[in-house]
């Protein structure tokens, strides 16, 4: 059997798209390749991936205010004709992608165009001309989430082009520090951070305008969970960490809130998460749901689903989350409110947001799907040669 030659092209390659990617290359019918720059311009780098065709070295160069981006020296490494794939970051920021797009279809390579269906960034208006570009240069659409492709299809994409991902990240470590701690391990755990018997409203992510910590600040000051000596564990650092303290200030509620710089180890991540009541994230939540729901915390967010990433789908609204009105923190507060007043609630909660993430978002799922999207830009770059070699025949014969 003839394997498929795979080139996938990131910006970046993020700890989280590490396990994808090594499972991916793993299986016997793909010849797998990877090129992304060592570092995004905004900061973010990539990891270091032992793998024979992992290329770290494609530089990286914004060149305007709207932020078009230039990757140096991408080429076709493993997909050289017919039947062979290249995937490519689905962002019509990267101009590259073009050059390498026009080679892939004049040597007969299918292409997987992969990324976001919509995001918090997103604009109504450019949404046409994001699916022209798409349908002109993809065999293949892979979206993130299911609810992608169903936006997708309502605007007249074909259905048979289009594949979902159900993006996620590697729950097993999340899983093993789950299991390690005990409920006495956890008791022993509060006492001494200081924390048994309150409210642990917890925040794990970056500290970035989008995820408008600010909210959760301002409604920490509420009478009602002031009351209840709520605290606010915050597991995340950034540029906009000092702003957050300020407001903290302001709000006069620094003394319940703690400050717990970056985290990254999932065996000192997971008591946090299992001593908390909610995960509240006040912005554009993203993996970070996966995340919590490994952990059978429920989530609270906003409800503006055009202002949200694609991973907000996985949200039930009283199944395995709460949603409130964006840019409210009183909204915020009377929904972590309704949790913390019923613990029945909230353990059925939690027992539903395991459940979303163990049945379906799993990282053996999404190396499935991944991989029938390359098939079927296999399939189709197969169909389009042996279409074009009759349209050739039929023309010359005229």
């Amino acid at each position: 059997m003839k394997r498929i030659g795979l080139d996938i092209v990131q910006p970046i390659v993020p700890a989280y798209r590490v396990p994808l990617f090594t499972r991916l290359a793993a299986r016997p019918d793909l010849d797998m390749s990877i090129q992304c720059s060592v570092r995004h311009p905004y900061g973010m780098p990539s990891i270091a991936m032992d793998l024979p065709d992992y290329f770290s070295n494609r530089r990286m160069t914004v060149l305007s205010p709207l932020r078009l981006v230039w990757q140096s020296g991408l080429r076709l490494i493993k997909a050289r004709g017919p039947g062979d794939v290249l995937v490519i970051c689905g962002d019509v920021h990267y101009l590259s992608n073009l050059p390498l797009i026009h080679q892939a279809r004049r040597q007969g390579v299918g292409i997987v165009w992969w990324g976001h269906s919509w995001s918090a960034t997103s604009r109504k208006c450019l949404m046409p001309i994001r699916m022209a570009i798409m349908r002109h240069c993809a065999d293949v659409v892979l979206l993130y989430m299911d609810s992608g492709v169903d936006m997708f299809c309502e605007h007249g994409y074909p259905a048979y082009r289009l594949f979902s991902a159900d993006n996620t990240i590697d729950l097993s470590p999340v899983q093993r520090a789950r299991d390690a701690w005990s409920a006495d391990a956890l008791q022993a755990f509060a006492r001494r951070e200081g924390i048994e018997g309150r409210d642990v409203l917890l925040f794990v992510s970056e500290l970035t305008h989008k995820t408008r910590l600010d909210l959760a600040i301002a409604a920490l000051a509420d009478p009602r969970l002031r009351a209840r000596n709520s605290l606010l564990v915050v597991i995340g650092d950034g540029v906009m960490r000092a702003t957050y303290e300020k407001a903290a200030r302001s709000h006069g509620v620094s003394d319940r809130i703690r400050w717990m710089g970056r985290m990254h180890q999932q065996d000192y991540l997971a008591p946090w998460f299992l001593s908390a009541r909610m995960l509240v994230y006040p912005g554009s939540i993203g993996l970070s749901i996966i995340h919590a729901f490994g952990y059978g915390l429920p989530v609270v967010t906003h409800s503006n689903d055009w202002h949200q990433m694609p991973e907000f789908s996985v949200l039930r609204e009283g199944k395995n989350g709460m949603t409130f009105t964006e840019g409210s923190s009183k909204a915020l507060a009377d929904t972590a409110m309704r949790l913390l007043e019923a613990p029945e609630m909230r353990d059925h909660m939690s027992r539903c947001a395991r459940e979303t993430v163990e049945q379906r978002y799993t990282m053996d799922n999404m190396v499935e799907k991944f991989d029938a999207a390359v098939q079927a830009a296999s399939a189709f770059s197969l169909i389009n040669r042996s279409d074009g070699r009759t349209a050739a025949r039929s023309a010359a014969v005229a």
